[in-house]
C-alpha cells in the first residue's frame, strides 16, 4: 500500500472545517471587531493561547472537555454552528433559574437511578445505603438552596404584597368583598 502524502494539519474533515469557521466567527485577534480575543478566551478557559491560535488557524480542533469549555464561554451561535453538522440546533445560554431546575431534575434522576440499580437484587446492602444517603443529602441540599433562592425570605414590601394578594383571594373565594 503506497504511503499517503496527506499532511495531518491540512486534513479537512467536516468537523474541522465547521469548527474553524465557527471559531473564527466568534474569536478574533484584536478586541475592536466585536469578538472575544484569544487572550480573553485563554484567560476564561485556561487553554494556552498557542493552542487557541492553532484552532483559529485550522491546524487542529479540540475534542471532549476542551470543546465543552469553549462552548461554555463562546456565544450560543458557536455551538449551533457545530450542532448543525449533525442536523441539530437551538442551543442557548440558560438562565440561572433554568439551571436550578435542571440541577434539581438531574439530582432526582441520579437518586432514582441509583435506587433502582441498588434494588435490582431486592435489597439495599450496607455499601449501597451509604451511596443512597450521600445522594439523598446532595438532593436535599440542592432542593434547600433552590427553595431558599425562589421562595426564601422576602423584603417586607414583597411579603405584605403576597399576604394581601392571598388574603383578597381567600375573601373572594369565600364570597366576601370584591
Amino acid at each position: 500500500m503506497p504511503k499517503s502524502p496527506l499532511v495531518a494539519h491540512l486534513y479537512t474533515e467536516p468537523f474541522q472545517v465547521a469548527f474553524s469557521a465557527a471559531f473564527g466567527d466568534c474569536v478574533g485577534t484584536y478586541g475592536g471587531d466585536g469578538k472575544i480575543t484569544l487572550s480573553e478566551l485563554s484567560d476564561a478557559t485556561g487553554i494556552k493561547t498557542r493552542t487557541l491560535e492553532a484552532y483559529r488557524d485550522g491546524e487542529t480542533a479540540p475534542r471532549g472537555l476542551v470543546l465543552f469549555q469553549l462552548m461554555e464561554v463562546l456565544p450560543a451561535r458557536f455551538t449551533n454552528r457545530l450542532l448543525a453538522q449533525i442536523g441539530m440546533g437551538g442551543a442557548r445560554k440558560m438562565s440561572p433559574e433554568e439551571i436550578d431546575f435542571h440541577q434539581i431534575a438531574q439530582g432526582a434522576a441520579e437518586y432514582t437511578s441509583a435506587f433502582v440499580n441498588h434494588m435490582s437484587d431486592g435489597r439495599i446492602d450496607h455499601v449501597e445505603k451509604i451511596e443512597e444517603v450521600d445522594l439523598a443529602r446532595k438532593l436535599h441540599d440542592n432542593l434547600g438552596q433552590f427553595l431558599l433562592r425562589h421562595d426564601g425570605p422576602k423584603s417586607a414590601d414583597q411579603t405584605d404584597a403576597r399576604t394581601d394578594a392571598k388574603t383578597s383571594k381567600i375573601v373572594k373565594m369565600a364570597g366576601g368583598a370584591q
